[in-house]
């Protein structure tokens, strides 16, 4: 290859992945973790332990949905069905940023009091759309996406020929600063398929809100000006097990519009990402529509989404999913680490240059551990916010970004003051006893309401406190390890 064309392919690599690296590296870590939201939202609801999961009744259904009129008029309100990863019932709808959840009983339908917790729903807001306006998040994660897959594709043209040779000869006797670079380059080669499908598909789920629609859409009607009392001579489960014979597989979630009571197909029945919906007549009860069970076209596209979201395949497939993603974290970790010790030591002639190398610096060293301890205060704020504490939502967000911005600061000054890797140690220690003690704080606290999940089968908290344990474990090895070899001097 031309030296010209190689130093430019180099070039791009570098700096595209450096801007796009922190980026990635939150939305690849908080996309991980919303392969478990079903899972987290229950963790940071511990008040869930004392309800003993019951078949879904029809007066819980007739409840939620006298509750649901009440939020009828909020953006995505619906009643999310019981199942088997969640087996309670949901009154949703969205308030700002974030999902709330009116949670009940799925056989008495009486309303179970939860704490007011941002939940996963938060941690999704950051995945989709960073937490901002969709108009703006959804457009720097589309340039994210596009420089993602565009990084991958110059790693690839960089590393093509010594693919084996990278892949096998990690040079264990290599300088910490070679051994970053060996270390991104090979999880990069290991991982390939995973990070290129991840990449393609986040850019397909994104593309399509900035593209003109071939079919203008008008400005649709307030869809409940109909009287809500004609609904009053259906019954929700009958028309909830109808949908479940027709799909021969769970339902997920109802909503309402004019003339219909549309009841979807569970999310997690097939690979494929369709929104499979049958809709029935308010008045008569009748099945008056539907969508097709297996479309074709666009099936490729589908299956892509489905394997972004780990839809099928149950826990296992996402728990792969999760490794794989914390993984290719890693691989932007050790790839922005690599960048800020690749100049540790240069002298700088010109002040700008030294004045933003050192902010770089500083920015990765925020961005890798400001995100990781964020997501894990987040838990622990989850449990000290008393339960009737005011605007509780709200404060847990707030003492999150709080959080970060300490790391951040932290960050910063360590880049200016010539001691990033001290931090990084330090950092690194941090995160893994705030991992490792969680579980035995949540045991010391909450010891009644785990006790009581255990009697009714529910063993959730006990695996969370136990990921969560087990997570704290290899982060304080892995932390130990590169201490040892120096890989952080």
């Amino acid at each position: 290859m031309h030296q010209k064309t190689l130093f430019l392919i180099k070039s791009i690599h570098r700096w595209i992945g450096l801007a796009g690296g922190w980026f990635l590296f939150i939305i690849i870590i908080s996309g991980s973790l919303t392969l478990f939201d079903s899972e987290i939202n229950q963790w940071m609801r511990p008040e869930l332990a004392r309800v003993k999961p019951a078949p879904l009744s029809s007066k819980a259904l007739d409840n939620a949905y006298k509750i649901w009129t009440y939020s009828q008029n909020m953006p995505k309100n619906l009643i999310k069905l019981p199942s088997s990863r969640d087996p309670y019932l949901y009154v949703s709808y969205l308030k700002g940023n974030i999902k709330r959840n009116i949670v009940l009983d799925p056989h008495e339908g009486n309303i179970i009091p939860v704490r007011n917790t941002a939940g996963a729903s938060f941690i999704v807001s950051i995945h989709k759309k960073l937490y901002m306006n969709p108009r703006y998040g959804q457009f720097i994660l589309l340039i994210v996406a596009f420089f993602f897959i565009l990084s991958i594709i110059t790693g690839v043209i960089l590393h093509y020929k010594p693919f084996i040779k990278m892949l096998f000869n990690l040079q264990v006797k290599a300088t910490p600063l070679r051994q970053q670079l060996n270390y991104h380059t090979s999880i990069g080669i290991i991982f390939l398929p995973f990070l290129f499908i991840i990449a393609l598909s986040g850019f397909l789920f994104i593309i399509p809100h900035y593209l003109p629609s071939p079919h203008p859409q008008s400005k649709p009607e307030n869809i409940y000006k109909d009287n809500l009392n004609t609904l009053s001579k259906q019954n929700l489960l009958n028309l909830v097990n109808e949908t479940e014979r027709y799909f021969n597989n769970p339902a997920g979630f109802i909503f309402f519009t004019p003339k219909e009571i549309k009841i979807s197909e569970a999310n997690n029945s097939h690979l494929t990402s369709f929104k499979n919906l049958v809709g029935f007549d308010k008045t008569t009860g009748k099945l008056t529509s539907h969508s097709s069970l297996s479309p074709m076209f666009g099936y490729p596209e589908k299956v892509i989404f489905g394997i972004h979201m780990a839809r099928a395949g149950g826990a296992i497939f996402r728990t792969i999913n999760f490794i794989l993603g914390l993984g290719s974290a890693f691989c932007i970790a050790f790839g922005l680490l690599y960048y800020s010790n690749r100049h540790k030591n240069k002298l700088f002639t010109n002040k700008i240059t030294y004045i933003g190398y050192k902010t770089i610096e500083g920015i990765n060293t925020s961005v890798i551990m400001g995100t990781l301890i964020g997501f894990i205060s987040l838990l622990w704020i989850n449990r000290f916010i008393p339960f009737d504490f005011p605007n509780r939502i709200h404060n847990e967000i707030f003492l999150f970004f709080t959080i970060c911005l300490l790391v951040c600061i932290y960050g910063f000054l360590s880049a200016y003051f010539n001691y990033t890797n001290h931090a990084l140690k330090k950092l690194m220690t941090i995160f893994s006893y705030l991992c490792l003690l969680l579980p035995i704080v949540d045991l010391l606290f909450n010891n009644i309401l785990i006790k009581a999940s255990l009697l009714n089968g529910n063993f959730l908290f006990i695996k969370m406190d136990g990921t969560v344990f087990i997570l704290g474990i290899v982060s304080l090895l892995f932390c130990s390890y590169l201490n040892k070899k120096s890989y952080l001097s």
